[in-house]
């Protein structure tokens, strides 16, 4: 899986959920769930600088502009299933 860093999602949280739901079904005993973690990256519309939500917020640290967007770290997905 891939999960982003403002996602809100625990990626400890999630395997500790995984791994108890899956030691109940023999089917599932044994499998392994990898997440991987998607940096924030935030782009400010005036200067075209992209940055670090995580350090540095929805200000541009480049010029100070509140006018900014995210470009990546939101997401959850499932990335493959391998059986």
């Amino acid at each position: 899986m891939d999960i982003g860093e403002v996602s809100t999602v625990v990626p400890e949280y999630l395997t500790d959920c995984w791994r108890w739901a899956a030691d109940k079904e023999e089917m599932l005993k044994g499998c392994e769930l990898k997440v991987n973690t998607i940096p924030a990256v935030t782009r400010c519309e005036d200067c075209g600088a992209e940055y670090g939500t995580v350090r540095y917020g929805r200000k541009c640290p480049h010029c100070g502009s509140e006018h900014t967007f995210l470009l990546q770290g939101n997401q959850v997905e499932i990335k493959e299933i391998e059986v």
